[in-house]
């Protein structure tokens, strides 16, 4: 895969977040210094052995872990000791490639609550959108958007702000 060419349908395909896609090519690369560098690279089927180096971890990094052994097989065929590093980076800059949605929201969302808004989002946005979550407390109450260079708020204190006086006399009416 050259730097240029755009991400595999198969990583597309179950990967809605650059969160998610960056911490699941670490995964990777963490799995296969281990295979290459640490004596594992006898065993013939890389997906099967990529599961049991992380058989033991947490039930978040499972979900990552699950997503990526998913890919296509042969992208984890691709790697050999002498071009790793080179494939990782030809990952991640080809990530840069894919369209994003940007969302500020204001909490920290884990893989799986991200992936039902990836797919709603790729079904009503954009069919290969990737998100890029960020987090901003002050988005509290819903969140805000940026796709093709519009913002867009949704957050409770703007629409507060934006509706001020009549949620000023509101209150005021309540108090009488």
């Amino acid at each position: 895969m050259a730097a240029s060419e755009t991400l595999s349908p198969a990583i597309v395909k179950n990967t809605y977040s650059l969160t998610d896609f960056y911490r699941r090519v670490e995964l990777l690369q963490r799995f296969f210094e281990h295979f290459f560098f640490e004596g594992a690279a006898h065993e013939d089927n890389r997906v099967q052995a990529f599961r049991s180096y992380y058989r033991e971890a947490d039930s978040d990094m499972q979900h990552d872990v699950q997503a990526t052994a998913a890919w296509d097989g042969s992208i984890f065929d691709s790697f050999t000791a002498q071009n790793l590093y080179e494939r990782i980076q030809q990952l991640k800059q080809s990530a840069k490639e894919v369209p994003q949605l940007t969302i500020y929201v204001p909490v920290r969302f884990t893989s799986s609550q991200v992936e039902p808004i990836g797919i709603w989002c790729r079904a009503y946005v954009q069919t290969d959108v990737m998100l890029n979550l960020h987090v901003d407390p002050a988005t509290v109450g819903g969140c805000a958007v940026v796709y093709k260079d519009v913002f867009h708020n949704f957050s409770l204190p703007y629409f507060v702000e934006k509706q001020r006086p009549a949620l000023m006399k509101l209150i005021h009416d309540y108090g009488e």
